[in-house]
């Protein structure tokens, strides 16, 4: 390959990638996505030519190309849809070029395109210094355009870059993506980059999505906009059929929504069951005294036939403080032996934890947690809880803890038997 010549004879091809929003369901907009051309018509992918180019110290000229193009042939599309956003990738190891060059400012203007219709999109490269970074975003927000940050979650794309430039979009690395949909970890760690983005008034765009359990995953968890095959492929300008991708946006909403109606129901049914059961435990601990319920719920936790659903109990006083110890389930195994990982003993205060929290700050009689690691086993759970009082009228909390992977086998088997 003789980069070199590729430059100067712009065999590079821009292909068009589109980006839907999920915040209104509609078509957004498309990232330009460059390929070379050898000598003999076949592509080159953008990795390689970026590497070529960085050996033969061709970047610069090389990123120019890219960008050019990309507004070039960007431009018609806008003739089509003025509301249409582009992204256009900016290489990070010469964004100082462009602090002191009007070369991206010339070029819109030459093209006639506002720069509110451009997201400028830094990549995952080092770069040397972050007040670069700073100045770059800082020129041209103010000149309209908006400043993305790819690869938050991997790379070298550090999240010490969000409080220098202050991004108006962040894209989730597309290898947390992968498998999202099996891994707790993966959706807990997007779904933190999600919230993150959120706080801070930004959009997260969550690239590499091909399937749609990935997207009900990422969706769940609030991402803003949608990047990927399922959407559609990289395609170059002719092929780029705007009423057909309306269609397909359109499509993969229907999905999203009839998927959420569906796990909405479900939902509804497992937070009743598990609060039938913590009726039945509330009726148990009423019917005896409240200083012997240590001695007496783990008899009760053998005696209840859920499949093991159950991997705790334990009651709260209004104050918070444990009246019992961490009552568990004979056949839960602790996942975790390390000391960080204990259950609360009678006598410790939880007035912190969510679980009271929710009860005695908002006026709701259950509150049903989100999917969590246990602190005290180290397993994934989900914990009810629920305000009772007992015989006297003094008011309590009651916690149950339940353990994923039984709850989901005891609520299959619901199924099947219903």
């Amino acid at each position: 390959m003789d980069i070199k010549r590729i430059i100067e004879e712009e065999r590079v091809e821009i292909y068009f990638q589109p980006i839907m929003s999920t915040h209104n369901s509609r078509f957004l907009g498309f990232e330009s996505l460059v390929r070379g051309v050898n000598e003999n018509g076949g592509n080159i992918p953008p990795d390689l030519l970026f590497k070529q180019a960085i050996a033969a110290k061709q970047v610069l000229e090389l990123d120019k190309l890219c960008i050019r193009k990309g507004l070039q042939e960007g431009s018609q599309l806008l003739e089509e849809n003025q509301d249409i956003i582009l992204f256009l990738n900016i290489d990070a190891s010469v964004i100082d070029y462009y602090i002191h060059s009007t070369y991206i400012l010339d070029l819109v203007d030459e093209i006639h395109i506002q720069p509110e219709n451009i997201v400028l999109e830094i990549n995952e490269l080092p770069v040397d210094s972050l007040e670069t970074m700073k100045k770059f975003s800082r020129l041209y927000k103010e000149a309209g355009f908006m400043i993305a940050i790819d690869d938050i979650g991997g790379g070298a794309s550090n999240l010490d870059r969000i409080p220098m430039i202050m991004p108006d979009i962040m894209k989730v690395d597309k290898e947390l993506i992968r498998g999202i949909e099996k891994s707790f970890y993966k959706t807990q760690v997007v779904s933190m980059i999600i919230q993150l983005a959120t706080n801070l008034g930004a959009l997260v765009v969550v690239e590499g999505i091909e399937d749609i359990k990935e997207l009900r995953v990422i969706a769940e968890n609030g991402a803003h906009l949608i990047q990927g095959y399922l959407l559609g492929r990289p395609m170059d300008r002719p092929s780029v059929d705007l009423n057909k991708i309306t269609g397909r946006v359109n499509h993969i909403i229907g999905q999203l929504h009839y998927d959420s109606v569906i796990a909405s129901k479900e939902q509804a049914r497992t937070h009743q069951w598990m609060n039938s059961l913590c009726d039945d435990l509330i009726k148990y601990i009423r019917s005896g005294q409240m200083e012997f319920l240590d001695e007496h719920l783990p008899n009760y936790l053998r005696m209840v036939d859920i499949e093991d659903a159950s991997e705790s109990v334990y009651v709260i006083d209004q104050n918070g403080t444990m009246v019992t110890s961490t009552i568990f389930n004979d056949s839960i195994h602790m996942n975790r032996n390390n000391k960080l990982f204990k259950p609360c003993l009678k006598g410790d205060s939880v007035r912190l934890e969510v679980y009271y929290t929710k009860i005695m700050d908002e006026s709701h009689n259950f509150w049903v947690s989100k999917e969590y690691i246990s602190r005290a086993t180290g397993n994934k759970c989900m914990t009810l809880s629920k305000k009772f009082s007992d015989k006297k009228g003094n008011p309590y909390i009651v916690c149950m803890d339940f353990h994923m992977k039984n709850l989901s086998r005891s609520l299959a088997m619901m199924k099947m038997t219903s």
